[in-house]
């Protein structure tokens, strides 16, 4: 089933725009294909392609189960510092060549 939904992503991905024009990787450069990696069970490549995906997902997955917890706002301010983070840093790797764009 998973296998089914990378090659859709393959066949339907879209160019990034941001690296046409600029010719520098965008913070979301790698997604499309870290999602494929992923789904066809490939970690360790999937995350070198988007290093943020695992983290975003797993804060996407407890916000929803928490966000009525009394400490979800610091919860939420902890995981949206520590996503954009990831982001920013692997960003800054792929435009200097240290990860694959």
């Amino acid at each position: 089933m998973l296998s089914y939904f990378a090659e859709w992503i393959e066949q339907h991905a879209l160019p990034c725009l941001y690296k046409q024009v600029f010719g520098l990787s965008c913070p979301f450069c790698g997604l499309q294909r870290s999602l494929v990696a992923l789904f066809n069970g490939d970690l360790a490549q999937s995350i070198l392609y988007y290093p943020a995906l695992i983290p975003l997902t797993l804060s996407v997955a407890t916000l929803a189960v928490s966000r009525r917890a009394r400490n979800s706002s610091k919860l939420t301010t902890t995981l949206v510092v520590g996503n954009a983070a990831i982001v920013v840093v692997s960003t800054v790797l792929k435009n200097l060549s240290v990860l694959p764009d």
